[in-house]
C-alpha cells in the first residue's frame, strides 16, 4: 500500500497467518499461471472464468488475512466486474 488509512488495517492476527498467506497466495499464483500456459492460444469459457476467479481469490484471501476491510470490499467489486467483463467477451 502507498499509505495505509487508519483503523482500518488490522495486519495479520493470528498465529502462522504469514505462512498461510504466502502458500495460499503462492498456490494460486501458480496455479493461475499454469492455466495461462496451457490456454494460451485456446479462449473457452474455462478458461475465462478461471484467469478472472483466481486474482479475485488472490486479493480477497489477502484482505481477509491482513484484516484490510477496503482491500476487502474493492476485492469483491474488482471480482464482480472483472468476471462479468471476462464472460461478455467470451460471448462476443
Amino acid at each position: 500500500m502507498i499509505f495505509n488509512i487508519p483503523y482500518t488495517y488490522i495486519n495479520f492476527y493470528f498465529n502462522n497467518a504469514l505462512l498461510f498467506y504466502l502458500i495460499i497466495n503462492g498456490i494460486l499464483l501458480f496455479l493461475y499461471l499454469i492455466i495461462w500456459i496451457i490456454f494460451q492460444n485456446k479462449y473457452n469459457l474455462f478458461k475465462s472464468y478461471s484467469l478472472s476467479i483466481i486474482p479475485t481469490l488472490i486479493f480477497l484471501i489477502s484482505g481477509i488475512l491482513l484484516g484490510y476491510f477496503l482491500l476487502i470490499v474493492f476485492s469483491i467489486i474488482f471480482g464482480i466486474c472483472h468476471i462479468y467483463i471476462s464472460i461478455s467477451s467470451y460471448s462476443d
